[in-house]
């Protein structure tokens, strides 16, 4: 099952790389050279003072505390983890225990262990309260999975505020280079990103599910704190707001320039923008990226400002984003703290520590006893 499961993991890495590298050498150089990439003003709305204040505490200022929060926090964790004495009396360092792994003869066998637990969830592979957890695993592995790929497609917008903070010259770099902007064409995002989407809420709101379940029919508490509740369905909260906006703003009333016309963006630059990223909405979360990139805060408060007007205006899927990136904020910062950490905390799991040890002999005289 894992050989089978990394094989096919590898396929399908292999053929959206692939995919990805033909995108970027048949149509990126063609079509999207940074230089036309340029910040439409129009489409920017002027915050006023009363709306640019608190957007600059809770999409500036909170978004950058959050970035420090989270970097900082998982550093620290890891140190402390790091520092823990290990072994009988912390006298040595190690990974995993002979105990569990018998055959862990170096470091570089414990991280194989370690990398192919996360990737792919073996351990999860085991009798569950008296049948084999295939389904269980198969949940959290699709959870995961599609959480993996869902991040890759948002280094998308980051790309994008980044492009724009070159173009509009908000960061000066030392030298000239030549940049490119490949992004992923919005049908492809639509439906892959849609996909992933759709698949990792399921299996969230299934984890939940379970998390009902078990107790009902075996009679035994699992997940009794809160915070295995609350990652969990916050994570699945943020899925649901960034799923509803992406599905609808690449649909009608919110992809007809001629509205955006109708609230003085010319109807050529709506449209290029809509051809080009697929709503405007992700143009904006662009410019918000690039304003925090750039440390333009009153490029960022505009672009957050813009999704309230036109949610105001056209439909509601743009103040969804507005939920959606306010979520994100409040879970980076819970992230250092909680269960959700544990992507990190493998290498320096306490309970699976222990010295490196030859097996041989061990074995050999198993085998002794076994043909005498």
């Amino acid at each position: 099952m894992l050989v089978i499961i990394i094989v096919l993991g590898g396929i399908g890495l292999a053929a959206f790389m692939g995919g990805m590298m033909y995108y970027v050498e048949n149509v990126v150089h063609e079509k999207f050279l940074v230089s036309e990439i340029h910040l439409e003003e129009p489409v920017l709305k002027h915050a006023p003072l009363w709306a640019a204040i608190p957007i600059a505490l809770f999409y500036v200022a909170l978004a950058y505390i959050a970035v420090v929060v989270l970097v900082v926090g998982i550093i620290l964790r890891v140190v402390l983890w790091g520092a823990t004495p290990k072994g009988p009396g912390g006298l040595y360092w190690g990974l995993y225990r002979m105990t569990v792994h018998p055959y862990v003869r170096s470091w570089w066998d414990a991280a194989g262990i370690i990398l192919a637990r996360i990737i792919t969830f073996f351990t999860l592979l085991k009798y569950n309260f008296g049948s084999r957890a295939i389904g269980f695993w198969l949940k959290v592995a699709l959870f995961h999975w599609m959480i993996w790929l869902i991040l890759m497609f948002h280094a998308n917008s980051i790309a994008l505020g980044t492009v724009i903070s070159l173009t509009e010259g908000f960061i000066k770099l030392p030298i000239t280079i030549p940049v490119f902007y490949g992004h992923v064409p919005h049908d492809v995002k639509l439906v892959m990103g849609g996909t992933a989407g759709a698949i990792a809420l399921a299996c969230g709101l299934a984890l939940i599910g379970r998390r009902f379940w078990i107790p009902a029919r075996f009679k035994v508490r699992i997940c009794p704190s809160i915070d295995d509740w609350f990652a969990i369905a916050w994570l699945c909260l943020i899925i649901f707001f960034g799923l509803t906006a992406k599905l609808l703003t690449t649909a009608p009333p919110y992809t007809e320039a001629s509205l955006y016309a109708a609230l003085g963006v010319p109807e050529e630059t709506a449209h290029h923008i809509i051809e080009e990223y697929g709503s405007i909405m992700y143009y904006l979360v662009g410019c918000w990226f690039a304003g925090l990139i750039s440390g333009k805060a009153d490029l960022a408060i505009n672009a957050i400002y813009s999704l309230f007007y036109y949610g105001a205006s056209i439909g509601p899927a743009f103040i969804l984003m507005t939920v959606h990136i306010m979520l994100v904020q409040i879970f980076m910062i819970y992230f250092p703290w909680a269960k959700m950490i544990h992507p990190a905390s493998f290498p320096f799991n306490p309970g699976l520590y222990g010295k490196f040890e030859n097996p041989e002999p061990a074995i050999r005289k198993l085998e002794e006893i076994i043909s005498a």
